[in-house]
């Protein structure tokens, strides 16, 4: 590949060297300091990280190594943002483009300015700094796909003509691929199974559309609808305390790809990786059996407030039973708006509100003395709460109708204590470098610059005022519900809403499907079979916490991941050129957790084809 990458421009590659001069020149023309270049991230921001001036220097240049290689290019995709700001997702730094227009096919030049693009950090790194560094590990990834895909899968190379040296490599459950599925289903035992090539998998995904997603979904939404509704019956029955409604958990993530045909994939507020296209991906989830039972995908530029009144339309017209339903939604959905779409709906809803509403301010600022009042506060969930009622209208044939909300005011205490703790910490931190002339991280700066101020002596105190209205919203958060009066009941099922929080983490990190590989033709299907994967490890879950007490086991460490691995032992392989299957024995560990997931472990040592 090496040998490759110097053939692409014998122009250009050998002129590296002397083209990185006139780089370094022309930042110094700029008079570019390292160690205060700093860009608004588009995601979130990594506070707290420590960077060493040299690291700065190096991340520095190999940034603006990208962004001047792409200005030199004619058909170079436009540098939007230049960040040396450490990023959540593990970005020191990044240099982000944007295209002036949408593009689904890529031309040879295109690819090879891609290449030429990526590379140029690392040149940067060893003509500058006379150094190599591991930051350009993922542009050396990216740029040898690249390179291998011009010359096995587009047929762009002279050498080799239009000839297919490879194909398409989609993530297949524990890291292998569809194409590697037949050779190994040929030497694992699995009864029952039809064997597909990785072609005919490609065909059948091609094949699933949007409107097989809703029906199957429409099918898990009834089956969660019966649970809850049977649970609630034998509850009656027993003359017990049963679930007075039925809780669908509303969230969404972003899926990142590097495909270009995929229509729906879009630059947007990056969850993952700030330099991909990304598509949406809603998921509800059902509380009591943690079901899958709704998904919607959306364009990766849309934000979560803006499609919430479209998936609101969605599972009306779409025919979803929500009666007895309450949405539940963190604060990215919350708007005024929202809430009057719901209430016009008649749709019971459980959001967190964002602590910028105007509003909710002032409550806080006018409940402040009774949410430190003990009389307030639950020893058990160490909170203390206030609710306030609220009047909204809705239009109706016989005129406006005034329909009574809560909204729950919560405040922790400890973590306010902590909160205040810590920022005391570093506001006199910053204090002392800022009045002894020493230079304050970026990060530091951003989390302090509210609470200090300098003075007519030109020294540095703390702001008085902006402190205490720190104090006031400190350990605080608020909810707002049409159907749950009572504060310390709605905090708990808000706080359950992180069971779609664990789908999406079991689904894209555990399942391997953080990142879309694939084309428009296939996704969708992709996206299906994320949805069934997910589905049936929640439902292995639940029959797990089922079944524990009954038979008195416990999965190891509390944890599904760490059973499904000492499963992985268990199978029945056949070696080449033989006719019968060998058996592995299975450990007492392997055969409890399989008592606990209900399925018969009483496997045959040997079968015979």
């Amino acid at each position: 590949m090496f040998n490759f990458f110097t053939k692409i421009d014998d122009h250009f590659i050998p002129a590296f060297p002397g083209y990185f001069y006139s780089i370094i020149f022309k930042v110094n023309i700029l008079n570019i300091q390292t160690d205060t270049l700093r860009y608004t991230d588009s995601g979130s921001e990594k506070k707290g990280t420590v960077i060493t001036d040299e690291e700065k220097r190096i991340i520095a240049y190999h940034e603006v190594g990208h962004a001047l290689v792409a200005a030199k290019q004619k058909n170079a995709q436009p540098v939007s943002k230049i960040t040396i700001v450490p990023h959540t997702q593990g970005a020191l730094g990044y240099t982000l483009h944007l295209p002036e227009e949408e593009k689904f096919l890529m031309s040879k030049e295109d690819i090879l300015t891609e290449i030429r693009t990526l590379l140029a950090g690392r040149s940067s790194e060893e003509v500058v700094c006379n150094t190599m560094t591991s930051g350009a590990a993922n542009d050396i990834e990216r740029a040898t796909e690249l390179a291998r895909n011009l010359v096995a899968r587009f047929g762009m190379c002279d050498e080799f003509d239009m000839m297919a040296l490879g194909s398409i490599q989609n993530q297949y459950l524990d890291g292998g691929s569809m194409d590697c599925f037949e050779q190994w289903a040929s030497q694992h035992w699995l009864p029952r199974a039809r064997i597909f090539s990785g072609r005919r998998i490609s065909e059948m995904l091609s094949e699933i559309t949007h409107q097989d997603i809703t029906s199957y979904l429409k099918l898990r939404n009834q089956r969660c609808v019966e649970h809850f509704n049977s649970v609630k019956t034998q509850a009656e029955k027993l003359k017990k305390t049963g679930p007075r409604f039925r809780y669908l958990a509303l969230d969404s993530t972003a899926l990142s790809t590097y495909s270009v045909t995929i229509s729906n994939a879009a630059y947007g507020y990056a969850k993952q990786n700030p330099e991909l296209r990304q598509v949406n991906f809603t998921l509800g989830v059902d509380y009591l059996n943690g079901d899958v039972c709704y998904a919607y995908e959306s364009e990766g530029s849309i934000t979560d407030k803006s499609v919430y009144p479209h998936l609101m339309m969605d599972l009306h017209h779409n025919g979803y039973n929500l009666q007895d339903t309450v949405i539940v939604t963190d604060r990215g959905y919350q708007s005024i708006y929202n809430i009057q779409r719901l209430l016009d709906i008649e749709i019971n809803y459980v959001c967190g509100v964002p602590l910028t509403e105007e509003s909710v301010r002032q409550l806080f600022e006018k409940y402040k003395s009774s949410l430190s009042n003990p009389a307030f506060l639950n020893g058990r969930l160490k909170v203390a709460a206030r609710t306030t009622e609220e009047l909204w209208a809705k239009a109706t044939d016989f005129g406006p109708l005034r329909l009574s909300t809560s909204l729950h005011l919560y405040k922790y205490p400890e973590l306010a204590a902590l909160q205040a703790i810590s920022l005391h910490q570093k506001v006199e931190e910053v204090l002392e470098k800022k009045n002894s002339g020493e230079k304050v991280h970026p990060a530091d700066w951003s989390r302090v610059k509210n609470y200090i101020v300098e003075n007519r002596q030109k020294v540095w105190v703390k702001n008085i005022k902006g402190l205490e209205e720190f104090l006031t919203r400190a350990g605080c958060f608020a909810i707002r519900t049409n159907c749950i009066k009572d504060p310390f009941e709605c905090l708990a099922v808000y706080k359950q809403r992180q069971i779609v929080e664990t789908a999406f983490r079991q689904m894209k990190v555990l399942n391997g499907n953080n990142r879309l590989r694939c084309t428009e033709r296939t996704y969708v299907g992709k996206l299906l079979l994320f949805v069934i994967a997910q589905s049936l490890r929640m439902r292995m879950l639940y029959t797990v916490k089922e079944n524990e007490q009954k038979l008195d086991l416990d999965l190891p460490g509390d944890s599904l991941d760490k059973a499904m691995a000492m499963l992985k032992g268990i199978m029945a392989v056949r070696p080449p050129s033989k006719s019968v299957w060998a058996g592995r024995p299975i450990s007492k560990k392997a055969r409890d957790i399989l008592e606990l997931l209900g399925i018969n472990n009483k496997f045959p040592r040997n079968l015979k084809d």
